[in-house]
């Protein structure tokens, strides 16, 4: 596997990925990009997966802090240090590092604007010039929150647009739950993620633009 996330060696790697972690997990709340009743955050680097913690929004409101993120094996999945309560999507996240080696970094969230699409159910074309690269963001098959079907769903899907995921990010829309980024890197999966909401928030607001004319 390629290391996409480029940082400097051991364990200094470490402290940077987990920093990098608590910073978007604090900005994605922030920013609207998800809220309270769920998000998470992952990395793998150097043979490593970093996954920020179970109840990341609804106990800590995504103050958390570095010591919180749970550090695993990317081969065994075995734990290394922090949590051993991984989060309740961690399925999702672990399955895409199993099937893509071009994923280092997953973040669920639950965008304001995204979560409209994801409640009724329909997939969102890219209306933005800085969107068009992701192409339509597709939503899969209603599907229980927090299962392995919800990780197959998302691993059927990506393996359809496993070209995508060789160049940059793929968004995909959970119904009535969120979204899902699977990226190269954690800079790259927070960069589509906010574009996305942007994308979504154009879309929602010009059918309020009155006709022309």
């Amino acid at each position: 596997m390629t290391a996409h996330y480029q940082e400097s060696e051991g364990a200094d790697n470490m402290t940077d990925i987990k920093d990098k972690i608590v910073r978007l997990a604090r900005l994605m709340h922030a920013q609207g990009l998800t809220d309270t009743a769920g998000g998470n955050i992952s990395a793998r680097l150097d043979g490593r997966i970093y996954m920020s913690p179970r109840y990341m929004g609804s106990r800590y409101q995504f103050e958390i802090a570095p010591e919180q993120i749970t550090v695993l094996d990317a081969a065994t999945h075995a734990v290394l240090e922090g949590p051993s309560d991984l989060s309740r999507e961690s399925r999702m996240h672990l399955a895409a590092y199993e099937h893509f080696a071009e994923v280092g970094a997953v973040i669920h969230a639950h965008p304001h604007l995204i979560q409209v699409f994801g409640v009724a159910g329909r997939a969102m074309p890219p209306v933005l010039e800085y969107t068009a690269k992701f192409g339509v963001t597709e939503c899969i098959p209603e599907t229980p929150s927090h299962s392995q079907a919800l990780a197959d769903r998302v691993v059927e899907l990506a393996q359809r647009r496993a070209e995508q995921l060789k160049r940059t990010a793929l968004g995909i829309i959970l119904p009535k739950h969120g979204v899902a980024v699977l990226a190269p890197d954690l800079d790259t999966a927070y960069d589509a993620l906010e574009r996305l909401e942007e994308n979504a928030r154009c879309i929602l607001y010009a059918r309020l633009l009155p006709p022309e004319g």
